[in-house]
């Protein structure tokens, strides 16, 4: 079980060699690859974190809708429930390449709706446009936002030479 979870890290972070060989180690540290290599299996962080504050009626949040879109790529995730205490509740989206989740967020007191994109196999290029729409259950937006990357920093959290190249999008907020 522990080697096909690994397998599953290793294949989708990109942190396989150029072979194609998809290298298991047991002790959950350092992966040797067949020319030498030491790699840590670090994932990327989200490329793009966005939260809009909800000051609505709470019911109106249960079983409502997160719409999260970049560009003219979207996809859908709905909420059952809503978060009574700190902390959130959330769902997972996808479609195509565009994959990530939307949560209902409370903290002290205040909820808010937030999103995170996975970069995964998206294509970013400074200039993307991100939004974040909430609907209810009967079709309303309760709260809506977009914002633009002006730029994506670029980091690498296994090193350079091991792969994968992670972005992460400096975003401003859009009228």
């Amino acid at each position: 079980m522990a080697r096909w979870i690994l397998w599953c890290v290793l294949a989708v972070s990109g942190c396989q060699d150029g072979g194609g060989e998809v290298p298991v180690s047991d002790s959950g540290g350092e992966v040797p690859f067949s020319d030498g290599r030491l790699c840590t299996l670090r994932g990327c962080s989200p490329a793009a974190e966005l939260a809009l504050p909800y000051a609505g009626d709470e019911a109106d949040l249960d079983a409502g809708t997160g719409r999260v879109c970049i560009n003219q790529l979207c996809a859908d995730a709905t909420i059952a429930g809503v978060p009574r205490d700190g902390g959130g509740i959330g769902a997972h989206f996808a479609s195509g390449d565009l994959l990530g989740m939307v949560m209902l967020w409370r903290e002290a007191g205040a909820l808010s709706v937030r999103a995170s994109v996975e970069q995964y196999q998206l294509a970013l290029t400074a200039g993307d446009v991100y939004s974040l729409a909430y609907s209810a259950q009967d079709g309303r937006v309760l709260v809506e936002g977009r914002w633009a990357a002006h730029a994506y920093a670029t980091s690498y959290p296994n090193g350079v030479e091991c792969g994968p190249m992670c972005f992460t999008g400096q975003l401003e907020p859009l009228p």
